[in-house]
């Protein structure tokens, strides 16, 4: 099913998990989840919701078949990083990163119109 976020646990050594999103977050607030898409697909809904978080400006900085980085700026002036890595063919980790400790509310909005993006996307199919 495309958009579903799975949960992933962690190790008590292992990155949080943001609290009732099943997002983990790194140390330096890099928040990540893992989706049923396609990295084509996870690719696409990612530049959608870049969108509509504000981003004046963003660019596919780098794409290998299993790896997507996208770099772009908010119009508030913030750096943002979303990399997109295919863990297989239907299974994307996607995480977001914005400044040196991260930015929570940006973090999660774009996670959450990311995975509504996905959903509407089964829906069309």
């Amino acid at each position: 099913m495309v958009g579903t976020l799975l949960l992933n646990g962690c190790a008590q050594t292992g990155p949080a998990i943001a609290k009732n999103t099943g997002l983990q977050v790194s140390p330096h607030g890099r928040y990540s989840g893992l989706y049923q898409a396609s990295l084509t697909q996870a690719t696409t809904a990612a530049k959608e919701a870049l969108q509509e978080i504000g981003m004046s400006y963003d660019a596919v900085v780098t794409r290998t078949p299993t790896q997507v980085l996208i770099q772009g700026v908010t119009l508030k002036h913030q750096v943002v990083q979303v990399t997109l890595d295919a863990h297989n063919a239907q299974q994307t980790e996607v995480s977001i990163h914005s400044g040196y400790y991260g930015n929570k509310r940006l973090s999660l909005q774009f996670q959450r119109l990311l995975a509504e993006d996905l959903r509407a996307g089964e829906k069309s199919h």
